[in-house]
């Protein structure tokens, strides 16, 4: 099913498997969809009454009887959503960042009964994962109607109650976890909830790879594990979407799709023609061999004993121009195959991957689209970067 937000596609990937508010969301959405494909009238003929909606700096037409069907599918049934959720044990990884903190404030207050939320989170200088949770997410005022909600020592032991920070590292395999954590996750999460990315579009392609392409990878290797898994949910990107123009069938990628196959040309760095090679498929696997290995040989570049005239080159200058080539090779990668940037290159391969692994293992793409303040909660305006 797929929607348009700020004049982007926003779409979800959804089992038939799943609970019923999922399929009930979809249906409504493609319904609002189907509805808006119709020539509306103009303003005051429109004998099923017309309203104009304001998007950026266009007015649609859309119908208020739309709206009310979209809106009765999205939440017309929210129990249902809540029952699910009640007492399940949930992995979140990302959650410094702004996104799965909105999805962990929004789940403590719409279902304070999950049993536990396990949060991956990375070690940073001095602060381990329990002191990020502190200072990076609870004592935000994000989560202040909980506070109200809970009074303090009460916001204090229920946050003790629900939330287990777990170290971890999403750039290593086995997602960097102690043999304990890894043996409480696996013998009780149900839910998997993968949000953690690098959103830089000028990383350089090792680390984007590592993060966007095989972190999804290292999840779904552990939502294997997890005797009680229900669903895998995978936080993705609209722009996934590249170079493509105009309404797109909503598909996760899989292995050999390209959007430059699908333009039928090869993209240059000038977004012009190219002939050349015009079959080759993505191959993700391919590209991350490449990705690391263009790595290890600037490594081994930057380390060969160097001429007298360059002796008093810095090591901050070798790892700058190491940094500025890896990125290039990243650009030139992702453009080659239909891809605006390195971000949306690797989000790309990383649901190719997903697809491709995913075997049994029920997952749910979604591809949000741009970021902006909240409308209502859990503030009107907040936002955060």
């Amino acid at each position: 099913c797929g929607r348009r937000a700020f004049g982007v596609r926003c779409s979800w990937t959804v089992p038939m498997s799943l609970s019923a508010p999922a399929r009930a969301f979809a249906s409504a959405a493609a319904r609002h969809d189907r509805s808006r494909r119709r020539s509306p009238r103009g303003i005051g003929t429109d004998k099923r009454q017309t309203n104009r909606v304001r998007i950026g700096t266009c007015e649609v037409p859309c119908r208020v009887s739309s709206i009310a069907a979209c809106t009765a599918g999205v939440g017309g049934d929210t129990s249902v959503v809540r029952s699910f959720l009640r007492d399940r044990t949930i992995v979140l990884t990302g959650s410094t960042g702004f996104l799965a903190k909105v999805f962990l404030e929004k789940l403590l207050w719409e279902q304070p009964d999950v049993r536990c939320v396990y949060l991956i989170i990375s070690p940073r200088g001095t602060n381990d994962a329990r002191v990020r949770l502190e200072k990076e997410i609870i004592a935000l005022p994000l989560f202040d109607r909980l506070r109200e909600r809970h009074g303090g020592k009460g916001f204090d032991a229920f946050i003790q109650a629900k939330l287990v920070p777990v170290p971890g590292d999403l750039g290593v395999d086995g997602v960097g976890l102690s043999p304990s954590d890894f043996e409480k996750i696996t013998e009780t999460a149900e839910i998997v909830v993968h949000s953690a990315a690098s959103t830089k579009f000028n990383e350089r392609f090792d680390v984007a790879v590592n993060v966007n392409a095989l972190g999804p990878k290292r999840m779904l290797d552990l939502a294997k594990q997890c005797g009680k898994l229900k669903v895998m949910v995978h936080v993705s990107t609209a722009f996934v979407n590249g170079l493509r123009v105009g309404d797109q069938a909503e598909t996760a990628f899989r292995v050999g799709d390209s959007i430059a196959n699908e333009l039928s040309c090869r993209i240059d760095s000038f977004g012009k023609k190219d002939a050349d090679d015009d079959d080759a498929g993505l191959d993700p696997y391919a590209e991350i061999d490449l990705a690391f290995s263009a790595a290890r040989d600037e490594n081994n570049l930057a380390a060969s004993p160097q001429s007298s005239s360059h002796v008093e080159t810095s090591s901050k200058e070798s790892r700058k121009d190491l940094t500025q080539r890896l990125v290039a090779l990243g650009t030139a990668r992702a453009k080659r195959f239909g891809w605006q940037d390195t971000y949306v290159f690797t989000k790309a391969m990383g649901e190719q991957i997903l697809s491709h692994e995913k075997h049994q293992v029920p997952i749910v793409i979604v591809r949000p689209s741009i970021v902006e303040g909240a409308l209502h909660e859990p503030f009107p305006g907040g936002i955060e970067g």
